[in-house]
C-alpha cells in the first residue's frame, strides 16, 4: 500500500537506490494492473449483463414455444 512512499524515500536518502528503483516499479505495475483490471471488468459485466438479457428472452420464447406444442 505505502510501496510508493517507501521506494521515494529510498531514493531520496540514496542508501537504496537499487530497492527503491525495484519498489517504484511495482508500484507503478500494480497501478497499472489496477486500470486495466478495472477496464476490463467494466466490458465484461456489460457483455454479461446483455447475454443474461438475451437468456432470458431465448428462455421466455422456448416456454412460449413449448405451450403451444
Amino acid at each position: 500500500m505505502y510501496h510508493g512512499a517507501v521506494g521515494a524515500s529510498l531514493l531520496a536518502s540514496g542508501i537504496g537506490f537499487i530497492p527503491g528503483i525495484v519498489l517504484e516499479a511495482v508500484t507503478i505495475a500494480a497501478g497499472l494492473l489496477d486500470v486495466a483490471g478495472i477496464a476490463i471488468l467494466r466490458h465484461c459485466s456489460a457483455k454479461a449483463e446483455k447475454h443474461r438479457a438475451v437468456h432470458v428472452l431465448a428462455t421466455s420464447k422456448l416456454d412460449t414455444a413449448h405451450s403451444h406444442i
